[in-house]
């Protein structure tokens, strides 16, 4: 995968914890239950973001890999 993609995926992740911190903190009580349910969606696209960047690291890294001397022969 191209290391671009990483690095958007990085800074998706950056600005979605910046803004559950946001609605966490956030003293304005009568918007509390809302708050809460965008938090909860936001901490799972946070996950889910995450597992697909680790997705993506162990892809690259995979794919980085030099072959082994079998592999090269057989080729």
């Amino acid at each position: 995968m191209a290391p671009e993609i990483l690095v958007e995926l990085t800074k998706a992740i950056r600005k979605l914890y910046t803004l559950e911190d946001s609605i966490i903190h956030d003293d304005k009580a009568e918007a509390r239950d809302l708050r809460s349910k965008q938090a909860m969606l936001i901490s799972e696209v946070i996950q889910s973001l995450q597992e697909l960047e680790s997705s993506v690291k162990r892809e690259s890294i995979i794919g980085a890999r030099p072959k082994r001397r079998s592999q090269l022969v057989a080729a």
